[in-house]
């Protein structure tokens, strides 16, 4: 019969792999969440940088078909805006649901290391205490050389 430590290598075998998957699956929400955060922030810089640029236009004077122009892409903008940061709570969210995944799996991946190497140590013992049971009914059954 397989000693109980091989047994359970396939079984830690695949809590290695959920863990892995895991892994992979919050590098991916922490890139996406991390993208999602630099798109915000040149959303804002070009709204503000718009913003700016209309300031100084308007220092000379601007008609009110460019001004309603002027404010309909601002109100684009914003609503763009808006819209990045709510998909940026969105991946927040995954990012933060995909860790506490992770660590689970990683949880579950450690209590089998434990367990097999604790079974493991079970295993060396009781194969020494077998060593020296036999070592010991062999010196036993010994006749001594001299003859006596």
């Amino acid at each position: 019969m397989a000693r109980r430590s091989r047994r359970l290598r396939p079984i830690h075998r695949l809590a290695a792999g959920r863990e892995n998957d895991a892994a992979r699956a919050l590098g991916l929400a922490q890139r996406e969440l991390a993208a999602g955060r630099e798109q915000l922030r040149q959303l804002t810089r070009y709204r503000e940088e718009y913003v700016a640029d209309m300031t100084r236009r308007g220092r000379d004077g601007i008609s009110a078909a460019r001004l309603r122009e002027y404010q309909a892409f601002l109100d684009q903008l914003d609503a763009a805006i808006r819209i990045q940061c709510q998909r940026l709570q969105e991946l927040e969210a995954r990012c933060h649901d995909r860790r506490h995944q992770w660590h689970d799996r990683h949880r579950d991946s450690q209590v089998l290391e434990k367990v097999m190497a604790r079974i493991a140590r079970e295993e060396r013992k009781a194969e020494a205490r077998k060593e020296q049971r036999e070592t010991d009914d062999f010196a036993g059954r010994r006749v001594p050389e001299d003859g006596r």
